[in-house]
This record gives structure tokens, sequence and C-alpha cells, in this order.
């Protein structure tokens, strides 16, 4: 049976590898690229609207990471891999410090005609079709009190999101890594990639395919679910009136308790460990 399991995600893994192929071959030759000569592609589009006027960020990506950044974070300027000092200059444009009421957007890479930024009835979209994979980016600093939604769809790239304890996130993504400081609600989806999370306060549900998951501390409110299809997931910090149920493959019966009306967090996982604490299933 076990055999069998495996010998299923493997194919399950290589037709995923086939769909996202051009973008996948990109992102690791052109990220490789990047690493090693550290090449920045400037900054095309860059614009600033009012915080209190943004109700929904809609990012729509080809290949590239995307990365939130807070202005009270004491951390330099950052483009696409490379950290610059707020003073310096990125391609033709100068990141000036913003204040705390404002939303900056910049759009890296070489082809305008395929990117745009667009502001309407309080909708921020942000779109990025340029071919080039990695040498493209989204970079937006946000104020840590948003509380709007922030969707992202990228077929391939990293998605950086830093502390945002009042917003709404939803990550689709082919292949890519996610870091993630604190959010309130999280819907995510990975086909292949490792998601890597500080905090999680009210929901969650998180549906991977070839992933590692790793969790610092799950204070949810509602309950949530998290699926994987291979690869380990690991929590190391949660609330105590949590319920954890977890199904491994060889045991995907439910076992929380029928007069249970607390938390419940569902873990499933078919090939792969789960641990959350010092509790291994």
């Amino acid at each position: 049976m076990k055999k069998i399991l495996k010998i299923t995600l493997i194919i399950v893994f290589i037709l995923g590898l086939f769909y996202y192929g051009s973008n996948i071959l990109s992102y690791l030759f052109l990220n490789a690229e990047s690493s090693a000569q550290e090449k920045v592609m400037p900054v095309l589009l860059d614009n600033k609207f009012k915080l209190e006027d943004v109700k929904d960020i809609n990012i729509c990506q080809l290949a590239g990471n995307v990365k939130f950044i807070n202005y009270n974070d004491d951390i330099d300027k950052y483009i696409n891999g490379k950290l610059y000092d707020a003073r310096e200059s990125v391609g033709d444009n100068n990141l000036s410090k913003s204040k705390d009421n404002v939303i900056e957007v910049y759009v890296c890479g070489n082809d305008s005609t395929k990117a745009s930024i667009d502001f309407n009835d309080g909708i921020l979209n942000i779109t990025n079709n340029q071919s080039g994979g990695m040498k493209n980016g989204i970079l937006l600093y946000v104020p840590s009190q948003y509380s709007g939604r922030i969707i992202i769809e990228n077929a391939a790239g990293n998605c950086s999101v830093t502390n945002f304890k009042n917003a709404t996130l939803f990550v689709s993504l082919g292949c890519g890594n996610i870091d993630l400081k604190s959010v309130k609600d999280i819907d995510i989806r990975l086909a292949a990639g490792n998601i890597n999370i500080n905090e999680i306060t009210n929901l969650c549900e998180i549906e991977c395919g070839a992933s590692n998951i790793k969790i610092d501390k799950i204070s949810i409110k509602e309950n949530s679910k998290i699926s994987v299809r291979a690869g380990n997931i690991r929590i190391n910090n949660k609330q105590d009136d949590i319920y954890v149920d977890a199904n491994l493959a060889d045991n995907s019966k439910s076992d929380v308790p029928q007069e249970y009306n607390g938390t419940i967090l569902e873990i499933d996982n078919l090939s792969g460990e789960i641990l959350v604490g010092h509790t291994i299933y």
C-alpha cells in the first residue's frame, strides 16, 4: 500500500512539473543567475495610494518575487533579491521613505507594456506579465495596520509578507517559497515549495502538493485545515484549547470527540510527518 502511494505521489509531482515546466525552469535558472551576479531590473512602474482608500490589493504575476514590507520595519529598501539603502536610486526611481498612511507599489522588469498598476473603487490591481522570470518582481510598502484583503496569484516565484495582524491573505502559487510573519487569516494554495509562518491569529486554510510547512505559533479562533500531499508539517506552539485532528495516509479517520466544542485544527498528510509541539502523529 505504501509503495503504491509513493508511486502515485511521484506521478503527481512529475505531472506538476510538466504543468509548471516553463516557469519552474525560468525560476531556477534566473534565480541562480540573480544570486550569482546580483542582477536587478529597473523599476518600471511605481505609484502611491492613501491607506484609507485601499480595501483590496490584487496581484497577478507570471513569474517573479512578490514582497511586502511594513514602513515601521527597521530594514533597508529591498528590490528583487538585493538590499538598497533608502537613499539610493534604483533604476530611474528614488525610493524615498514613506509615511504610515501611504501604500507604495513598485513593479520591476524591462517591458512596461506588460505591466500595470490600476486603482478603482477601493481595489488596487497590480499586473506583471513580463517574460524573464525572476528578474521581474513586485514590491509593496504597506503599513502594518492595513486591514483589507491581499490576493496574490503567481505562477513561479517567492512570496514574502510581513506583519499584517488585521489583514486577510490569499495566495495561489505554482512553484516557490512562501514566508509570512504575523497574519490574521490566510488561504494558501501551493503546488511545490516550502512555507514558513511566524504566527496565525484567527483562521488558516492551507493546501499544498509537495511542501514542507513550518509554523512557529498558531492561535486560531476558527476551525482550520492544513493539507499536504508530500512533505513534513511542523507547528512549534499552539494554544491549549486548539484540538489537533491529525490524519496520516494510513489513518484518515477523524478522532475529534463528539462532545468537543472548541477550535479544531485538521491536519492531513499523505506522505510525511506531522509534529505539533512535542507530539509526533
